[in-house]
């Protein structure tokens, strides 16, 4: 009769349970190894983060931003600011990345996966809130870039698109070498409704003023037609105190374009300006202050 040899065994185990321990170890400890490797290359690598700002611009004067990313303006739109949306993208890896097309992605209409870029601001001497008109940047590690969006030029007709009570804006850009647009946050997304003109909290009438003043402002993208907009801005107020009541669209091309030919400003194009400032003024039925308010 044969006896069966005994197992071996080391502190009371045998050796074989100990040999699985030491391997599942092993194998839990190269996982973790692994998945730390990725997650270093991933933060070592360039990487973007966005979000949307709210902002308002008067000309020359002031850069006022609501950085907390919600659809919301403190205080009242004056005649001389500009609504505009503030896009920054950060990098906050160790590797620079280039993004392109900043732009507006667009929920709640029929489009889907819809994007628009509207018209971009240079904005200098703002410091941090400086701004370029690229389509394409380089973004260092640690850096930013700011973008400024003429959002209202292209809000109005996504609206009238809706296909409930409004629509939901988020900021979106694109990076090379990655796939799909970099967006900034869902939960601060903006929910603006159908019938929203501002995005400031107290919601008087626009002056006639205001309303034209912000169609000189959206013809000048660059610094140099900025400082041009500046002239025009007394300019714009000479030609409204020639006339008592809103006058007709010939009328008042006629009155600021002879204004403006005796300050010697011929930087931007005249005619097609007062056409825009009139239909500016035609978007704003039944909620435009006196003709005369402001001036």
């Amino acid at each position: 009769m044969k006896i069966a040899a005994a197992t071996p065994e080391l502190m009371g185990l045998p050796v074989a349970t100990i040999a699985a321990i030491i391997a599942g170890m092993s194998f839990v400890i190269a996982t973790c190894a692994l998945a730390w490797q990725v997650s270093k290359h991933m933060l070592d690598g360039g990487r973007v983060r966005v979000s949307l700002n709210a902002a308002a611009w008067e000309l020359g004067h002031s850069f006022r931003v609501n950085r907390s990313g919600i659809w919301e303006l403190s205080g009242e739109l004056g005649n001389t600011s500009m609504e505009v949306a503030q896009l920054v993208v950060e990098n906050p890896g160790r590797a620079a990345v280039t993004v392109y097309s900043p732009s507006l992605a667009i929920y709640g209409t029929a489009k889907r996966k819809y994007a628009v870029t509207p018209r971009t601001f240079q904005l200098e001497g703002y410091g941090i809130d400086d701004a370029t008109t690229d389509m394409v940047v380089r973004i260092d590690p640690y850096h930013r870039v700011s973008f400024i969006l003429d959002y209202w030029s292209v809000i109005p007709e996504e609206l009238s698109e809706s296909k409930g009570s409004g629509i939901v804006v988020r900021g979106a850009v694109s990076v090379a070498g990655k796939k799909g647009a970099r967006k900034s946050s869902r939960r601060r997304a903006w929910k603006i409704r159908r019938g929203a003109w501002t995005a400031y909290k107290i919601q008087s009438n626009p002056s006639p003023r205001g309303i034209m003043w912000r169609e000189i402002h959206r013809m000048c993208t660059t610094t140099q037609q900025q400082e041009s907009a500046m002239r025009l801005q007394w300019v714009l107020i000479r030609a409204m105190r020639e006339f008592n009541e809103r006058p007709s669209r010939e009328e008042f091309s006629a009155a600021f374009v002879r204004l403006a030919g005796e300050e010697r400003e011929t930087e931007l194009p005249l005619l097609m300006l007062a056409h825009n400032m009139h239909e500016a003024l035609e978007r704003h039925p039944g909620v435009i202050a006196d003709w005369r308010s402001g001036i």
